[in-house]
């Protein structure tokens, strides 16, 4: 009975905003979603000079230890804080892109997960880099004359 479970039933059974089971579905679903980001940042950005900011941090961090990561966290589905921004006390901070630790000049920041999209403020330039399909990851331009802001609720380039 769980073997079919797992290898039959949809990731989402009852619908998108129902309960998510653990199936070989979810399973190549995730898969997917990480391997064609990892794929694309590894391809097009340095790790000297891309800072990703990433809600499922802990994948980043593990597949892409040469870049730097700051997490920016979010309430988890069916909490009551769900969707908002939630501890992101560790890693707030304001810099240059070498305040950051990364080469200035060519600078960007990889929005890793489309959740965050939501929490840009700042004036940086935005560019959707196209995945596969219809899924796609935005990168902010980071040029050497701003900084980027990290608080408890959103994220953003100033160019001063």
């Amino acid at each position: 009975m769980s073997s079919a479970i797992f290898l039959f039933l949809p990731e989402y059974p009852l619908g998108a905003n129902s309960q998510r089971l653990l199936t070989r579905q979810t399973l190549v679903n995730s898969d997917r979603y990480y391997s064609t980001r990892f794929e694309a940042i590894r391809k097009t950005f340095s790790a000297t000079s891309t800072l990703i900011l990433a809600e499922n941090w802990h994948h980043v961090q593990f597949y892409l230890p040469e870049y730097r990561v700051i997490p920016f966290n979010l309430g988890a589905k069916w909490e009551i804080d769900e969707g908002a921004p939630v501890d992101n006390t560790s890693d707030i901070g304001t810099g240059t892109a070498a305040d950051w630790g990364l080469q200035p000049g060519k600078a960007q920041i990889v929005i890793f997960d489309p959740a965050l999209d939501g929490f840009i403020d700042g004036q940086g330039k935005l560019e959707a880099i196209q995945l596969g399909g219809q899924d796609v990851m935005k990168v902010m331009d980071f040029p050497s004359q701003a900084v980027f802001t990290v608080n408890a609720n959103s994220f953003g380039v100033e160019v001063r």
